[in-house]
């Protein structure tokens, strides 16, 4: 079936496009972002959370100064774009301008302004499969000011509350030697029941307060999201053991809070010159839930995942 492109008003975010392909459906804002700001079967729950409550623009002192008075930054919700390691305020870039877009048959190119205080352009690619569930989302971030800058691209996704997050653990066998690294946010309680650390698996429930992150050194590339009665696979191709990765060597981080989890990929930590760009790719699916498991006991995951 042809992809169909609908420019559309969606909730509270303003002017949209969504992308379908009878199958799966995205909308993408345009107002401004960009985000990615649903992703679900269609007409089925959104795996992407976007509630209005818990997304408000926030400034500060430093951010006026350094982006000019009167800008702020909001989360949104949805998918992100950002760049690591995590600075602030340049971070916090308030891109609330509308994007450029160009559409092609199976998807979407996106340019939001460039950002002239960091010195970067990003754009986004959005290819949807014609059949299926899979979106590719390649994310480029360029280089255009005058010096060298190390950074690695960072993207974001916010999922919807009530989830379970499945992370396959590193497997590979070195013998004596250590396999796999856990990095700890120190706002992380690891005596929380919200955190399962097995030996195939680790699973991350929302807590009910506070937050928690935790960073991996994934060598699979592959994490899951169980929400009601589907499961948002998110893949990427991390480089071990030669890649070398922002805080303290992860490829994929976690967030997770009472609102949402984050599932986050990095690309590689490079230093580019004027005009020279890094390239992130993500690729989703959907899958519907085939059964129920036990996000303590890694046979039950294993069986879980085996009937996806």
């Amino acid at each position: 079936m042809a992809i169909t492109r609908d420019f559309i008003k969606y909730k509270h975010y303003g002017e949209c496009i969504r992308l379908s392909n009878g199958e799966v459906e995205l909308v993408v804002s345009i107002g401004f972002g960009p985000r990615i700001l649903r992703y679900a079967y269609v007409d089925g729950p959104n795996i992407l959370c976007n509630n209005e409550q818990r997304f408000q623009p926030s400034t500060s002192p430093e951010l006026e100064k350094y982006f000019g008075e009167g800008k702020y930054f909001n989360l949104y919700g949805g998918h992100r774009l950002w760049t690591s390691p995590e600075y602030y305020p340049e971070m916090y870039y308030p891109d609330n301008d509308p994007v450029e877009y160009e559409c092609f048959p199976n998807g979407l190119i996106l340019t939001p302004p460039p950002q002239e205080e960091n010195g970067i352009q990003m754009r986004w690619r959005i290819t949807m499969a014609e059949s299926g569930t899979g979106v590719e989302i390649e994310h480029t971030i360029t280089n255009f000011g005058e010096r060298v800058k190390e950074f690695a691209a960072w993207a974001l996704s916010i999922c919807a509350e009530g989830g379970t997050e499945i992370i396959p653990l590193n497997t590979n066998n070195v013998r004596l030697l250590p396999n796999a690294r856990m990095i700890i946010w120190p706002y992380t309680d690891l005596r929380t029941k919200n955190i399962y650390l097995g030996k195939k698996y680790a699973t991350i429930r929302q807590p009910k307060e506070g937050a928690l992150k935790l960073g991996f050194d994934l060598r699979t590339g592959k994490i899951y999201y169980s929400l009601e009665d589907c499961v948002f696979i998110k893949e990427y191709e991390p480089n071990y053991p030669a890649g070398n990765y922002p805080d303290g060597g992860a490829s994929y981080e976690t967030y997770s809070c009472a609102q949402f989890t984050e599932l986050e990929t990095l690309s590689e930590l490079k230093k580019l010159s004027t005009g020279q760009s890094i390239v992130h790719t993500e690729k989703w699916s959907l899958a519907k839930k085939p059964c129920d498991f036990d996000p303590t006991d890694d046979d039950s995951i294993d069986n879980f995942i085996s009937k996806l």
